[in-house]
């Protein structure tokens, strides 16, 4: 438990070092328990207020107002916490808006040091014609720690139809025009540009097999596979996912209880290093 704790700590001063060195922060983790509980996967399955994040494209196709929440701990050691949490629009104009707000930094329990990150995300999605949707995101950057800085960013995304209710291709564009951090030390630094690609198969109404690639600019590329189940009548999902990290894989389990009204996710995720994350999303229709 030390070690983890000693790397985890290590791993965020590295972060907040290393970004005022040139490199970039904001790292792509994935928001919501249902997505996670994928492995990533999610792409081109995303159909709720986690699309502000995934898939904004996604929004064409989101028809009720719908908020989430989401939290996690990193690791279950209080020292670092991950959360989000959304709103979609439907029907503005032929398509559909959305609110979201991510925020990465130190808990309280981390006296000497404070560190955070917060995207504000502006998204829009709109069907065009009866198999494809396009989407963007408009994202506010800041981070604080000894100094402050800021940026501005775009997602933009489309979402295509193969088979009606079927089969479904998605592609995203992360950070589209490099971002630059203005620091109030006159700093700049650069958020590199990311392209995220994803399959989904619905094979019946209640079950869903799904596969994402993921670019990074600097030549990486992880892939990921997920499977999510519905019983009960929607009543409960049962999901699973893997991922690839450094030629390893991760390992994630969830899953969903609700209504149509209301939804509680949980996903357990297995890191191949640093061990178990536990993550939390509750979801409201409106």
């Amino acid at each position: 438990m030390m070690k983890k704790t000693i790397f985890i700590l290590c791993l965020l001063l590295c972060a907040a070092c290393v970004l005022q060195a040139g490199a970039a922060a904001f790292e792509d983790m994935g928001i919501g328990a249902r997505g996670r509980g994928m492995g990533g996967a999610f792409t081109a399955v995303a159909d709720d207020v986690s699309v502000i994040y995934w898939n904004p494209s996604a929004l064409g196709k989101v028809y009720k107002k719908e908020m989430m929440v989401f939290y996690q701990d990193l690791y279950g050691l209080g020292l670092v916490n991950y959360s989000f949490a959304g709103l979609t629009f439907p029907r503005v104009g032929n398509g559909a808006v959305g609110f979201g707000w991510t925020r990465l930094g130190t808990s309280g329990a981390v006296d000497f040091m404070n560190y955070n990150e917060n995207t504000f995300i502006f998204s829009y999605g709109h069907p065009i014609g009866k198999a494809l949707s396009l989407g963007a995101n408009v994202k506010y950057f800041t981070v604080m720690y000894d100094s402050k800085a800021s940026a501005i960013g775009f997602d933009v995304a489309g979402t295509y139809e193969i088979i009606k209710g079927v089969l479904k291709t998605a592609l995203v564009w992360y950070n589209s025009n490099s971002p630059q951090l203005y620091w109030e030390t006159r700093a700049i630094d650069t958020l590199p540009p990311n392209v995220r690609m994803g399959m989904a198969y619905k094979f019946t109404e209640n079950h869903t097999l799904s596969a994402d690639t993921y670019w990074q600019k600097s030549g990486k590329m992880h892939l990921s596979a997920g499977w999510e189940s519905y019983f009960f009548k929607r009543g409960l999902a049962v999901r699973a996912g893997v991922n690839e990290q450094d030629n390893q894989l991760n390992a994630a389990f969830g899953i969903g209880v609700g209504s149509r009204l209301v939804r509680f996710d949980y996903t357990i995720e297995k890191h191949y290093q640093l061990g178990y994350n536990s993550l939390l999303s509750l979801s409201l229709r409106l």
